[in-house]
């Protein structure tokens, strides 16, 4: 006897929907872990010190343990660096 067609579906798509998960929870490891956190005032005044002496973004990143984009997005938000700035980079 064959298994129907419909029952087949659904365990494809049941397969299909855990390796989704998977694959998220992998890239989600690669992540920093301050990813999604949220901006303490400490952390602001810190991040306006190094950007005021010249720190690169990428050196900052490393350093608050967040992306490029999140340093960038706070330092916009802080007004120290212009929205265009950021939208106009490349990326790969």
């Amino acid at each position: 006897m064959l298994p129907r067609a419909d029952v087949l579906r659904r365990l494809l798509a049941g397969a299909s929907a855990l390796n989704i998960v998977d694959a998220r929870a992998k890239r989600r490891a690669q992540l920093p872990s301050n990813v999604g956190k949220g901006w303490g005032s400490t952390e602001d005044q810190a991040l306006m010190v190094e950007f005021r002496r010249g720190d690169t973004i990428a050196a900052m990143a490393e350093r608050h343990v967040r992306t490029v984009r999140a340093i960038e997005a706070r330092l916009e938000r802080l007004g120290l660096k212009s929205v265009s700035t950021s939208a106009n980079r490349s990326r790969p």
